[in-house]
């Protein structure tokens, strides 16, 4: 059975998005962990909160007036 991420793997620098996917289809990391690649390192996600989604909105709003046509803005979507 997969399991989450341990704490010696937090510690872990340098993983790249292809390395950390094969990592979960090797099954070392549960692909249903609240953990993402940051920086090159495995991390917890952090919980989100009002002031989380209240500098969100803000964000997107301010993104949305200075995109040019033809691009989109996504927020929080996963990269692969």
């Amino acid at each position: 059975m997969p399991r989450a991420v341990e704490r010696k793997e937090t510690r872990e620098t340098g993983l790249t998005v292809a390395e950390y996917f094969r990592r979960i289809d090797a099954g070392d990391i549960d692909s249903d962990a609240r953990v993402e690649l940051w920086d090159g390192r495995i991390v917890d996600k952090m919980s989100k909160n009002q002031p989380h989604e209240i500098a969100l909105m803000e964000l997107l709003e301010r993104l949305l007036r200075i995109v040019p046509a033809g691009h989109h803005v996504s927020t929080q979507a996963p990269i692969a």
